[in-house]
């Protein structure tokens, strides 16, 4: 064999010696484009899209909203949770609510009409009225309907156990036209 023939087999195993130990210890990553075809790559860019949503709620007695951006998919309970959460935000910035409040989990009936959303507090104790209280779940369920979810039903839940209220009853499902008529 030609010696620059051998340096350059010699070079160039050493090179490849070094790639697939830098792989092997996880200092070098390789990534691989794949082509998923034209209808795939519609597919994935269809399941999450950038929406623009109103959240409604209720202060110095008028309906107030704000746009925010969400990220909507094809998953019913995931867009549920990313606007209750955003609302909840929202009503922590307008200092609606004096205490934080998250959403446990949502889980959906057998029709997926009726929705469960248990929460990790309360969202308004006894020392509030009755108004304030069916203004807040009114504003609620205004920001679920006019979002157009395909909802017919709310129960809400506190740390996934009916709410016991003096004011209000959470016993049953609340439709989600509301009460109040806006």
């Amino acid at each position: 064999m030609n010696k620059n023939l051998q340096i350059k087999l010699i070079v160039s195993m050493l090179f490849l010696g070094i790639l697939f130990f830098l792989y092997k210890k996880e200092l070098i990553i390789f990534r691989f484009l794949i082509n998923y075809g034209d209808s795939d790559c519609k597919n994935i860019q269809n399941s999450k899209i950038k929406k623009s949503i109103k959240l409604f709620y209720w202060l110095n007695e008028k309906w107030n909203y704000e746009n925010v951006e969400i990220i909507s998919s094809n998953n019913l309970n995931e867009n549920i949770k990313q606007i209750v959460s955003s609302w909840l935000n929202l009503l922590e910035e307008e200092k609606i609510l004096n205490h934080k409040i998250s959403l446990q989990s949502i889980l959906s009936g057998v029709d997926d009409k009726e929705i469960l959303l248990s929460f990790d507090r309360i969202l308004l104790n006894d020392d509030h009225s009755t108004y304030d209280k069916l203004l807040l779940i009114e504003s609620l369920i205004k920001t679920l309907r006019e979002n157009e979810l395909k909802i017919s039903k709310i129960k809400f839940l506190n740390h996934h156990q009916e709410i016991d209220d003096t004011h209000l009853n959470f016993k049953n499902s609340w439709p989600i036209q509301g009460f109040i008529n806006n």
